[in-house]
């Protein structure tokens, strides 16, 4: 297995069919270390102790948003890949999201050409 699969990949989501949609993709297409967190508010603890490669965060979250999570994660683990997700196309939030550090904003549904394309640049 190559060093790309072995990355870790955290996926931060309230909605538990998006969690499982993208793990099932992750796994299909070869990764293994793939968390999933659907209580957004849970990031400190899960980071306590290690940073991931790379992070999916949902952008509208209950109790702790996707930007409180972004801020958190880059003020925890400043070299974590992030990327935002959402349902809702919004020029400024994604501009914000980038402001703070996150590499892209992507829009719900994710395609696992999109999936890959983030996760393995060089094939993108």
């Amino acid at each position: 297995m190559n060093r790309i699969k072995n990355r870790s990949i955290i996926v931060i989501d309230d909605e538990t069919d998006f969690l499982d949609t993208i793990r099932r993709g992750l796994v299909i297409t070869g990764y293994r270390n793939i968390t999933v967190l659907s209580q957004p508010a849970m990031i400190k603890e899960m980071l306590a102790d290690r940073c991931f490669d790379i992070a999916m965060i949902d952008v509208s979250m209950p109790v702790m948003n996707g930007i409180e999570v972004l801020k958190y994660i880059k003020s925890t683990c400043p070299e974590m890949d992030c990327y935002m997700v959402s349902a809702h196309e919004d020029a400024g939030l994604a501009d914000k999201c980038t402001d703070l550090g996150a590499r892209d904003y992507l829009i719900k549904p994710i395609s696992r050409d999109t999936l890959l394309s983030i996760l393995e640049p060089e094939k993108g």
